[in-house]
C-alpha cells in the first residue's frame, strides 16, 4: 500500500498532514473545531437537566443533573485510554508509515467494542453501589437508577464516535467529527422535547434521547471511516489486535486513563456531601453546575481537549523531520499536565491538541531525544 495524500481522481480528502505548509495555519484551522465544539458540548449536556427541569419534576431535575460523576469515571478512563491510539496513529501518519496507521486504527476499533462490552456491564453493575456510596435520596433513587441503566444500555455509541472522531483528529481532521457532534447535539435536543413533552416519558425520555443521538454520531463516524480512502480507513475483514499496536497504546493511554477516572471517582464523594441535605438541595446544585457550565468547562472536556497535549511526543521543529536516517530512532518527550478549569485554559487546550497532534506527527521524523525524556520505545 503506498502513502499518498493527494490522489487525482479520489474523492475530497480531509486528513491533513502537518509535516507540510504553514504551522500556524494548521494550528488555527484545527484547533477552531475543537473550540466549537466544546459549545455544542456543553448544551448536549445542560439540555437533558432543562427539559426534566421544567418539563418533568424536582426529583428527575436532581436525578439527572448529579449523576455525572459515574458517568465521567467510566467515560473519562475511555477517553484517556483511546487518547493513547491518538498519539500512535500521529506519529506513524507523520512518519508516513500507513501499515502501521492501519494497525493501530483496527486494533483501536477492536478495543473499542470489547470495551463497550465491558463497560455496559460495569456499569450497570455498579449503579445500585454508585448511588448507594452517593447518599442518593430515596424520592430521587429510582429517577436515577432509570436514567444510568438506560445510558449504560446504550453507551456503545457513545464510545464508538469517541474513538472514532479521536482517529479522524489524529490525521489533522477535526472538522467531521465536530460537525457530528452538532448534529447529535441538535438530535438530542428534538427527541427530548418530543419524548417528555409529547410522549411523557420523563427521565426515560431524556435518556433514550441522549443514547438514540450518541448512536447516530457513532453511524456517522464509522460511515466516514469505513468510506474513506486515506490510511485511516476501517475494513471490517481486516478487525483483529495487532498486540505491538496494543502495547503502545496501552503505555499512552493507561496514565490519561487512570488520572481521568480518578478525577471523576473523587467528585463522587462531593456529590455525596450535596446529596446528604435532600432533593432540594441536589436541584440547587444541579441548577448551580449547569449554568456555571456556560462559562467555566469541565475538566473532563478540558482534559479531553487537551489529552494530546498531555500525552502525546514533541519534538523541536527542525531540519531533522525530512532525514530518513533519523527515522531509525523515535523516542517520545513528554509534555507537562497543567490545564485549568477555566475557559482560558480550554482554549490553550485545543490548540495544545493542535500542536500535539502536529507534533506527533513531526516527531516520527524527527532525531532522537534526550535519554531523561523517554517515556516509550521507538517506534518500528
Amino acid at each position: 500500500m503506498t502513502f499518498s495524500h493527494h490522489h487525482a481522481h479520489a474523492p475530497a480528502r480531509r486528513d491533513v498532514d502537518m509535516t507540510q505548509g504553514s504551522i500556524t495555519r494548521h494550528l488555527i484551522q484545527f484547533a477552531l473545531p475543537l473550540l466549537a465544539g466544546n459549545v455544542f458540548q456543553q448544551l448536549y449536556n445542560m439540555v437533558d437537566t432543562w427539559v426534566v427541569g421544567n418539563f418533568v419534576s424536582n426529583e428527575a431535575f436532581s436525578a439527572v443533573g448529579t449523576v455525572g460523576p459515574i458517568i465521567n469515571m467510566l467515560i473519562g478512563f475511555f477517553m484517556g485510554l483511546s487518547s493513547g491510539a491518538g498519539v500512535v496513529i500521529s506519529q506513524y501518519y507523520g512518519a508516513h508509515r500507513p501499515e502501521k496507521v492501519q494497525d493501530t486504527v483496527h486494533t483501536a476499533m477492536v478495543l473499542t467494542l470489547v470495551l463497550c462490552a465491558a463497560f455496559t456491564a460495569l456499569g450497570l453493575a455498579l449503579i445500585p453501589a454508585m448511588l448507594d456510596l452517593m447518599n442518593t435520596p430515596a424520592e430521587v433513587l429510582p429517577e436515577s437508577t432509570a436514567y444510568l441503566s438506560i445510558y449504560f444500555s446504550g453507551i456503545t455509541g457513545l464510545l464508538i464516535y469517541n474513538m472514532g472522531s479521536g482517529i479522524l483528529r489524529a490525521v489533522g481532521d477535526s472538522r467531521r467529527p465536530f460537525y457530528f457532534l452538532v448534529v447529535s447535539a441538535v438530535l438530542n435536543t428534538g427527541l427530548d422535547l418530543l419524548f417528555v413533552i409529547r410522549f411523557h416519558m420523563g427521565v426515560a425520555g431524556v435518556a433514550w434521547a441522549t443514547i438514540i443521538a450518541q448512536a447516530v454520531s457513532a453511524v456517522l463516524v464509522l460511515a466516514v471511516l469505513m468510506r474513506t480512502d486515506s490510511c485511516v480507513r476501517v475494513e471490517l475483514r481486516r478487525l483483529r489486535v495487532h498486540w505491538d499496536m496494543l502495547k503502545k497504546i496501552v503505555r499512552v493511554g493507561i496514565p490519561a486513563a487512570l488520572q481521568m477516572a480518578v478525577t471523576a471517582f473523587s467528585n463522587v464523594f462531593v456529590q455525596s456531601y450535596i446529596n446528604h441535605f435532600g432533593a432540594d438541595c441536589m436541584s440547587g446544585w444541579t441548577a448551580y453546575t449547569s449554568s456555571r457550565l456556560t462559562v467555566v468547562p469541565p475538566p473532563r472536556l478540558l482534559t479531553s481537549s487537551g489529552m494530546m497535549a498531555l500525552t502525546a511526543p514533541t519534538r523541536s521543529m527542525t531540519s531533522a523531520w525530512t532525514d530518513p536516517a533519523a527515522l531509525q530512532a523515535r523516542p517520545v518527550e513528554p509534555v507537562p499536565n497543567s490545564t485549568e478549569s477555566r475557559w482560558l485554559s480550554g482554549i490553550f487546550a485545543e490548540f495544545s491538541w493542535a500542536m500535539a497532534t502536529l507534533f506527533s506527527m513531526n516527531w516520527a521524523r524527527g532525531s532522537a531525544v534526550p535519554a531523561r525524556f523517554r517515556i516509550s520505545p521507538s517506534i518500528r
